[in-house]
């Protein structure tokens, strides 16, 4: 009896829930477009509501900070890899608003479509199997629309863009009742792609080779040139706007020019092959300290990086290839592999619901990418941000596996175990998609919680620092790679940043505006001049070695102080030890001489690490009770490094009363052959302290 009294109540529970999901199913499936509107902008409000996203890369926060006059004094709308429409419409709005941070708000909206399309072009299926779609565009979002959203950069989101309008277009144009306001849609996306960046529409329009050649003859042609020529017009239009824009700016299209050539260079391998050929160097009329500074963009000076010297530097290196294993780096880490598994379960259940057609397109389409990918890691690159919107355009595809390319679904049934493997992978890469996507994200948020916006703690800091100083990001070393895409506000320092910007015509009014002719000779001898970086003066050596090469100067750079995490150099400085052991440093024309004092004003020992290729040691200034101004390293009477203190003693820094945290150690690289020749000294205030070494 009680058997039976839960046999009802499960059936009841059964029923009910089937018909709350029918019920759902047509709540969703009658108005597709409000509740895709809903998805979105829910999905949008608990990510930005919840969780922390970032840029993915460096190129996005400085056109950000290009469009909103942070870098450059005012708002520009060269943006250089992005269409001066946008970049006209953002540095606009920034100019009227300047509290919002414009250039993620249209990154993001761009992504709005994405989400919108895919949600969508889900809800208007008609095949079968609803609760399965539903699960594959869940495990999706999780898999891949997270990440971008999280990650956000350009070129990801202009590939994702326009790999929607190609799904869209794919699934939509062989409908009997279609708007043709859908297929200009379609088409509009891929156009808007190419004015985000050309070279992911170039991407996206390879990528859909396939898929548009296997539709063509299932698409009446009107459609198809509604789809052609809506892409061509926007694409047009930004060409014409761009040539328009800078029509008779020679110096613009100089630049262009030269960046080009610079690209092609930096993405490549090339510079590798020249590190081991000194014949290209000679060709170029380079030193290899040249190509140094080149590798660290450090490329200011146009007599030595110039186009017609880097194009001959391209020649002579020819088209050096990557290896094609570097292709699995796409599924390398749970992430990589996760997707990679979707993209498996995917595609085997498109290939299971397929018949004839879809069992040899889903393969081909499959196998395209995988060509397309191989190629970009053999010949150029294949970075994960380039890598991540190329997978999700794929799994877009078999997503929603357009039925013009597919063709209809099986009415034949499979083989009960095909149907359930095909259920089974399906069901358990979705669902273990959907919680590792999650949780990375979570972990992402909060890694992103930790240090976005410490590139604003650190420009505000050295703004206190020297509020008149200008300082030289080397690198991105202020902390570029750490910026959220919500933040509003601009920086507070006067920042110079060595990017691909450099050589072009803002950045070089920039520099006029803040009087500087010749940034090299201004790092070298004006104080007011700050090289950051977030090492040593060690690994700086490059610098230096330009200044000795190009304009005679010896030296070495003078770390000033530590600001939060970097370091920060004022001058080229040169240093020497007088007869009765006191130090001597020349700077900027001006000779300081250090008096020598002993242990009634400072303490401090070092000695041999790391058998025998390194120095450790700490000093404390037990006058003023603080770390050390600078350490002078000296083999002989050749100074090997000049650094600030950088690392904590706990112990030590306990016993003198200091707090924790002082940084009062410090590590630098010796040869064995000079150890015997090292000579340590502490800068403190006016005052030299040789520091004893122990153990020796």
């Amino acid at each position: 009896m009680f058997s039976d009294a839960f046999k009802r109540t499960l059936q009841r529970v059964r029923a009910g829930g089937v018909d709350r999901a029918v019920r759902a199913k047509k709540a969703l499936v009658a108005r597709p477009i409000w509740w895709s509107a809903w998805i979105t902008t829910g999905f949008a409000s608990l990510l930005f509501l919840l969780l922390t996203p970032t840029f993915n890369s460096n190129d996005d926060i400085s056109m950000m900070f290009i469009a909103n006059g942070s870098w450059f004094g005012e708002p520009q709308a060269h943006l250089v890899f992005t269409n001066p429409i946008i970049g006209q419409a953002v540095a606009s709005l920034y100019g009227w608003i300047p509290a919002i941070p414009w250039y993620p708000v249209y990154l993001f909206a761009l992504s709005c479509i994405t989400l919108f399309v895919l949600v969508w072009l889900v809800l208007t299926d008609r095949r079968e199997h609803f609760g399965w779609r539903l699960l594959s565009l869940s495990a999706v979002v999780a898999v891949f629309e997270t990440w971008l959203w999280m990650n956000v950069q350009f070129t990801s989101v202009a590939i994702a863009l326009g790999g929607a309008g190609v799904v869209l277009y794919a699934a939509m144009a062989g409908s009997e009742r279609i708007p043709v306001w859908v297929i200009a849609g379609a088409g509009t996306m891929i156009g808007v792609a190419s004015l985000v960046r050309w070279r992911s529409f170039q991407a996206v329009v390879i990528l859909a080779i396939p898929i548009i050649v296997l539709m063509v003859r299932a698409i009446p042609w009107k459609r198809q040139a509604w789809f052609a020529g809506a892409a061509l017009a926007v694409v047009v239009l930004g060409i014409a706007f761009q040539s328009i824009y800078y029509a008779g700016d020679d110096e613009w299209n100089d630049f262009f020019a030269f960046n080009e050539v610079r690209g092609t260079l930096h993405n490549s391998t090339r510079l590798n092959v020249a590190a081991g050929d000194p014949d290209v160097l000679t060709a170029v009329g380079w030193s290899r300290n040249d190509l140094n500074m080149f590798k660290r963009f450090f490329y200011v000076d146009n007599d030595v990086y110039n186009t017609d010297t880097l194009t001959t530097f391209r020649e002579q290196t020819g088209a050096p290839t990557r290896s094609p294993l570097k292709v699995f780096g796409m599924a390398s880490g749970l992430e990589g592999i996760t997707r990679m598994a979707l993209l498996v379960a995917l595609g085997f259940w498109g290939w299971v619901r397929g018949r004839r057609k879809g069992r040899l397109v889903i393969p081909v389409v499959i196998l395209w990418f995988a060509f397309v990918a191989v190629g970009l890691v053999v010949f150029a690159r294949l970075p994960y941000r380039v890598a991540v919107p190329l997978l999700a355009m794929l799994a877009f595809f078999l997503m929603i596996r357009p039925k013009p390319v597919v063709g209809d679904d099986r009415d034949m049934p499979n083989p009960h175990w095909m149907e359930a493997t095909a259920r089974m992978l399906l069901a358990a890469t979705a669902i273990g998609g959907i919680g590792i996507g999650l949780a990375v994200t979570i972990n992402a948020s909060g890694h992103n919680d930790a240090v976005n916006n410490r590139f604003f703690e650190v420009t505000d800091e050295l703004g206190e620092f020297d509020p008149e100083g200008v300082f030289v990001s080397v690198a991105g070393s202020v902390g570029t790679s750490a910026v959220s895409p919500e933040a509003g506000r601009g920086i507070g320092a006067t920042i110079v940043p060595l990017g691909w910007h450099q050589q072009s015509p803002m950045f070089d009014e920039r520099l006029s505006d803040l009087g500087i002719d010749d940034l090299y000779l201004s790092i070298a001898n004006d104080p007011g001049t700050y090289v950051v970086l977030n090492r040593n003066a060690a690994e700086l050596d490059y610098i230096p070695r330009y200044l000795d090469e190009h304009y005679g100067l010896s030296g070495h750079l003078r770390p000033s102080a530590r600001v939060g995490s970097l370091v920060v150099f004022d001058s080229l400085a040169e240093y020497s030890i007088n007869a009765n052991g006191a130090l001597r440093e020349d700077i900027a024309g001006e000779t300081v001489r250090f008096r020598l004092i002993g242990e009634e004003g400072a303490a401090g020992a070092w000695d041999v690490a790391d058998n025998g290729r390194s120095i450790e040691g700490w000093v404390i200034d037990t006058n003023r009770y603080r770390p050390a101004d600078r350490i002078v390293v000296f083999a002989g009477a050749t100074v090997t490094d000049l650094q600030v203190p950088f690392s904590r003693r706990r112990a030590i820094s306990d016993e003198y009363g200091l707090e924790r945290s002082a940084p009062i150690g410090f590590t630098a690289g010796i040869e064995q052959a000079h150890l015997d020749d090292v000579r340590v000294f502490a800068v403190v205030g006016t005052r030299v302290f040789e520091v004893p070494r122990t153990g020796g």
